[in-house]
């Protein structure tokens, strides 16, 4: 899979089906870009983005939803 942009990888990303529940983490080189993607099989269960006021993301292994 290859993609021209930030927004194109993370929505390929988003989209793509995986073979098991994961994290995915991605950074880009612009301000702000940077996402943890929770997967499932088949859909996003959640995604956490960078601003200017969450700057940063910590992922444990344990959930917080």
């Amino acid at each position: 899979m290859t993609a021209e942009s930030f927004t194109e990888a993370v929505t390929n990303l988003r989209t793509t089906n995986v073979t098991s529940p994961c994290y995915v983490i991605i950074g880009g080189v612009q301000q702000n870009e940077g996402q943890v993607i929770t997967r499932d099989y088949d859909r996003t269960d959640s995604v956490q983005e960078l601003t200017d006021e969450d700057w940063y993301v910590i992922k444990t292994n344990v959930d917080d939803d």
